[in-house]
């Protein structure tokens, strides 16, 4: 399956290499039959805290971002986010484990999610681990104004969701409904890297799987 739509006056491809999973490449001479090509389209702005002294950051609970890296995780590929209503009829959602590395509030979650096409819109939210697999909703929340290239993260400030350290807890964005028209992404943290634990979501059921890790931080107060 191959799609193609404008994407901020260039061209955007987009093609199924497996179940729950997507690539798009901004390129003209994208190869299929190759990895995926990192965009030149420039890197996110530093935001103003990141730049204020050591002692007044907040503390970064979970990340996979590359903040040493021109570009904080992979541009052009991502996990499939999808509604009943998209265009390939396939509910498709993820949820990524994260163990807190200190025992803190969740004062800001970051993604890199993009919106191909359908209705602009996914949900987001925090459980708590119950046997290897996502439990209780702890936050919820809904992401707007999806990019068609993501090249900053989407960043939503949340409260009232205590973390400990050493404890597992999983991050997951679904549409907003299974009957959305919403065909997008959660950005991978890097084009070629290993393999980590996740649970994806297929047409109502939950499945443990692994691969590449999606883009996220959990940034506390």
């Amino acid at each position: 399956m191959k799609s193609t739509i404008a994407a901020s006056g260039l061209l955007a491809l987009s093609f199924a290499i497996q179940p729950c999973f997507a690539a798009y490449a901004i390129a003209s001479n994208f190869q299929a039959s190759g990895p995926a090509i990192r965009q030149a389209s420039g890197s996110c702005p530093v935001e103003p805290e990141a730049a204020a002294p050591a002692q007044a950051k907040s503390p970064i609970i979970y990340s996979t971002f590359h903040h040493d890296s021109a570009q904080l995780y992979a541009v052009g590929i991502s996990w499939v986010v999808s509604g009943k209503k998209s265009f390939d009829q396939t509910t498709y959602g993820l949820a990524m484990p994260f163990t807190s590395s200190v025992d803190s509030t969740i004062a800001k979650v970051k993604l890199g999610l993009n919106l191909l096409e359908g209705e602009n819109a996914m949900t987001v939210s925090i459980h708590a681990d119950v046997n290897g697999m996502p439990g209780e909703t702890l936050k919820q929340f809904t992401v707007t104004s999806l990019p068609d290239v993501p090249i900053c993260p989407m960043v939503k400030t949340i409260g009232g969701v205590s973390v400990h350290a050493g404890s597992q807890y999983w991050l997951m964005v679904m549409p907003t409904h299974k009957n959305s028209s919403t065909y997008g992404g959660w950005n991978f943290s890097e084009y070629e890297g290993a393999n980590t634990p996740f649970a994806h979501f297929i047409n109502g059921v939950w499945q443990l799987d692994s691969g590449p890790a999606a883009a996220f931080e959990i940034v506390g107060d």
